[in-house]
Order: structure tokens, then sequence, then C-alpha cells
């Protein structure tokens, strides 16, 4: 599945994001026992097995963790069925109608699981926490700078902000052609083949732009911050198609920081 057109946007509100996704819900509860994306195939699950050798090294219980962005709480169920020790999780999203379909999902999990409807720029907790988590969602809030400022502040000393997106150079590609063109940042409404009507804002930034933001909310970068998943073996005679794509340019960019 490739982007078949963009259109730039600059700004967008909450509410506009909030009401793209209301939009397209249809689209993510057709599939969302469907694994079918590169995200769904490799990149959660490569994700999730990071996050389990780092915490495992570590030999520490996430009493209190919190997701950004949960959708559908696709990845809240892999989460919570991984070797990840979470005591308790707040899930968060901003669209009703995905939230709906989440907390349906998740039923199973409701003495575990929090579902609610809060933006993270404004989110407080009485209960600080030892994990945050997003996947595929932090480029799509429409203000990254103060999200990632409150994150820092609901953090723990020492907890951890995990987060995936797509990567700058696959943003790139699509916004020029060239995975090394020179794109304009802000958010975009990306068109999909295949999907209908579906439309996603997304806001493109580069990755000199990421380390201003996460540096500005008072996150240190380091060697281990960004990393970016390879296919395995397996994988790439699991996946040849995504192979190819992956071979071309990354994925995501997996980023790991410690407050």
């Amino acid at each position: 599945m490739s982007a078949t057109a963009l259109h730039y946007l600059g700004k967008v509100t909450s509410e506009e994001i909030a009401k793209n996704f209301d939009r397209i819900v249809g689209f993510y509860s057709r599939h969302k026992h469907t694994e079918h994306t590169p995200g769904d195939l490799i990149d959660a699950p490569q994700f999730i097995a990071f996050l389990e050798k780092k915490f495992d090294e570590k030999k520490i219980n996430l009493e209190n963790v919190l997701e950004v962005g949960c959708g559908t709480g696709w990845l809240t169920k892999k989460l919570l069925e991984s070797k990840l020790p979470i005591k308790r999780l707040v899930a968060l999203d901003v669209s009703d109608k995905l939230l709906a379909v989440a907390k349906k999902d998740l039923k199973e999990f409701s003495k575990t699981v929090k579902v609610e409807n809060k933006s993270i720029d404004l989110y407080k907790s009485s209960s600080p926490f030892d994990l945050v988590i997003s996947a595929n969602a932090i480029d799509c809030i429409a203000d990254t700078e103060s999200a990632l400022k409150n994150i820092y502040k609901l953090l723990k000393k020492d907890g951890v902000f995990a987060f995936f997106i797509r990567h700058p150079l696959r943003n790139a590609e699509f916004a020029t052609g060239k995975i090394s063109g020179d794109f304009e940042e802000g958010f975009y409404e990306e068109s999909w083949a295949g999907t209908g009507k579906r439309k996603v804002l997304r806001r493109y930034l580069k990755i000199e732009s990421w380390k201003k933001i996460i540096e500005d909310a008072g996150f240190k970068l380091s060697s281990n911050t960004f990393w970016t998943p390879e296919l395995s073996p397996q994988l790439k005679l699991t996946y040849p198609k995504y192979f190819r794509l992956y071979t071309r340019r990354p994925g995501v960019l997996v980023v790991y920081l410690r407050k």
C-alpha cells in the first residue's frame, strides 16, 4: 500500500485530526484483526520485541504505562499479550469512534486497561508513568512540541518514552519521489490506494526537527536514541515484497528516550 496523493496543509488543529479519524474509523474497524501492512506484520512486532528485551535486561516492573494514540486498541492488545510486565495501562486517543472500538475489543483486559478520550498535550495524571509508548501516532498530533513536553512531565524519574513513527526518509520519498528529496515540513493529507476515501493527516518532519523537539522537551539524545529495525532472514523470506521496500529505504524510526 502506498500513498497515491499528498495535499500540503501546513498546520491543523486537534479537532480536525479527531474528526478525520472519526471519518475513517470504518477502515480501521474492518482491518483491526487483519495483519496486512508492514506496520502490522513487521514494525509493531519488532517494536514490541525491542521493548521486551530492554525491560527484561533491566528487570523493571511496569506498574503504570501510558499509550498515546491507541486507535482501535490493536497494539494495546498486543502489548498486554506480550512479555512486558504491564500492571496498569492507560490508553489515550482523540477519536470517539476509534475509542468505541477499542473499549469493545479490550473488555477482557478491563481490570488492567483504562481507555480515555484525551489529548496528550493536555493530559494530567496524579500517578507518574514508568513507560509512555506510541506507535505511528506521535506524527499525527497537532502540537507535537507540547505533547513531548507533557510526556516528559508525566514520566517518573528514569521513566521511558518509546515510540515509532514513519521514517523521515519514507516521507521524503512520498513528498518528492526521492529518498533524498527536500520536502516542506508540516501536515499533509495523504490519500491511499485501495482504501476508498481514506485520508490520513500526518506531520512530515526531518530528523533534525525531531531532534530539536526531543531536546526542547527535556530529553537528552544519545547513541541509543534512534533505532531503525532491519528485517530478519525469516522475515525476508516471509515478506519478500516488503523486504524490497525496506532495502530501498527504512520503514519506521524507533525512538527510545529516558527521563
